[in-house]
């Protein structure tokens, strides 16, 4: 069994006018759905053994906000192809980890989270966009990553931090 955790960044501030989008920080309403989702979801990043993380200033904070004190610097990549990556080159990128990996979260960007969601099964239009900070759990049920497809996959748990509920 592999586990695969999509999780798209915190949101972000709006754009400075001398700021380039590669540096956009993460917003005080970002840090708030850091800590909901961490709080909603701390059974999820249990025993992840690699991090695949967007290389963009906001998936990075969302990382270091997520505070996943078991993973060493060893054990996180950040990858700069996954800020423009398609949904055919990131299964292409999860058909690659490593053999002794079973579980992985990747940090990622609303295109390509959307159109993989959209990919793997029918669902609702509505549902099919990824908000931020959004955890999709998917499960495959294969020995190998490299036998991880579109239909292997299944969503096991799609998780929203709820922004009507300010509570912690």
């Amino acid at each position: 069994m592999k586990t695969i955790i999509l999780m798209r960044h915190a949101d972000a501030d709006f754009p400075d006018i001398a700021e380039v989008e590669q540096e956009r920080s993460i917003s005080v309403a970002g840090l708030w759905r850091v800590e909901k989702i961490k709080a909603i979801a701390a059974d999820v990043f249990n025993g992840i053994d690699l991090v695949l993380c967007s290389h963009l200033k906001r998936a990075r904070q969302t990382l270091q906000e997520l505070a996943l004190a078991d993973l060493g610097e060893d054990r996180v990549i950040f990858d700069h192809t996954l800020s423009q990556i398609s949904q055919t080159a990131l299964l292409d990128k999860i058909k690659w980890l490593p053999a002794h990996c079973s579980k992985v979260l990747i940090i990622s960007h609303k295109p390509v989270l959307s159109q993989f969601l959209k990919v793997i099964g029918n669902y609702n239009t509505k549902l099919q966009e990824v908000v931020n900070c959004e955890l999709l759990v998917l499960e495959a049920k294969v020995e190998a990553w490299h036998d991880v497809s579109y239909q292997t996959l299944k969503l096991k748990k799609r998780i929203v931090p709820n922004i009507a509920d300010d509570s912690l």
